[in-house]
């Protein structure tokens, strides 16, 4: 066993492909997280990431849009837990190989990526203590239909979440980056059962071709759908959930669904520097296309700051 590396196979949730993350101690200084995409030779450091551009399709799909031709045409999807992990390890002398258009999905959640990380850095513990930070004064309120998001300056970055779905309400508070470890890096990703329903029949574009049944949550929004799903095989009955999981026994925390929309936003937001704005962020009923539209106007707001 090579104690340099360490291999996560798995499929990519979306493209369905045989995908790999493979990380490794770097003996480079100055010492940092650094990401190399698609078997492109050239790594994305921190500061590079805010040269993609994003769009949202059920998740983060990035594209360079920089001028350095090195990355020309670059593409990767759904690369927010893994972003978030590192958002804690900012020092880390570790680098990422993504070789495919997508991670590995895993379990849903960024436990095995933080658990990797965690194995090469062994007792350098120090990796884990906190995240980079930087003051920003945006004020900035958006709603929508389902929900909206209220963001103001604060003295250190805090997050409140709910979601809120037919019967299904959690909510969560993340303040520090023990509890982001503790909470939101083993959340796993959710779907509702009409939802999944949906996005099994688009043609156009199809979604959730590497999913299976325990990559992360299928949930019932109430009783009445629960008991339809279940009178349909879905899922099978050896796997059986109980309301309203469908395919799984038990929560990993008292709030798991909120926590993972943190961690999600999170791995957004790092898209700026691998670094967070002292902000304190409410959200209902968020995703990434509204992580995004934030994530624009805090790039404004520190681009604007910085002009002459």
């Amino acid at each position: 066993m090579d104690r340099r590396q360490v291999i996560l196979p798995g499929k990519g949730i979306h493209g369905g492909r045989a995908e790999r993350l493979v990380i490794k101690l770097s003996t480079r200084l100055p010492a940092c997280p650094r990401v190399f995409l698609g078997g492109n030779p050239y790594p994305i450091e921190p500061g590079q990431w805010k040269e993609f551009s994003r769009t949202a399709r059920n998740a983060t799909c990035l594209e360079y849009a920089g001028p350095d031709p090195r990355y020309a045409g670059l593409r990767v999807d759904t690369l927010e837990h893994l972003l978030a992990v590192l958002l804690v390890f900012p020092d880390a002398p570790i680098d990422i190989f993504c070789e495919g258009r997508e991670p590995p999905f895993l379990d849903g959640s960024a436990l095995p990526i933080l658990t990797a990380v965690k194995t090469l850095l062994g007792d350098k513990t120090s990796y884990a203590l906190g995240w980079k930070q930087y003051a920003c004064p945006l004020q900035w309120e958006h709603t929508w239909r389902a929900g909206g998001i209220r963001v103001m300056p604060a003295p250190e970055f805090r997050v409140s979440y709910g979601v809120v779905r037919g019967d299904v309400y959690q909510r969560a508070v993340l303040e520090s980056p023990h509890e982001f470890l503790e909470y939101a890096v083993p959340a796993r990703s959710f779907l509702f059962y009409e939802d999944g329903k949906i996005a099994k029949s688009r043609s156009d574009s199809p979604l959730l071709k590497g999913a299976r049944w325990d990559s992360g949550l299928l949930l019932a929004e109430s009783r009445e759908q629960f008991e339809e799903a279940r009178s349909r095989g879905v899922p099978p009955a050896e796997i059986a959930g109980t309301y309203p999981l469908l395919n799984a026994t038990f929560w990993r925390s008292e709030s798991e669904l909120a926590w993972h929309k943190i961690l999600d936003l999170l791995g957004d937001l790092a898209l700026f520097n691998l670094a967070l704005p002292r902000v304190h962020i409410e959200v209902e009923n968020g995703g990434h296309f509204q992580n995004h539209q934030l994530l624009d106007r805090l790039q404004d707001q520190m681009e604007s700051m910085n002009r002459p």
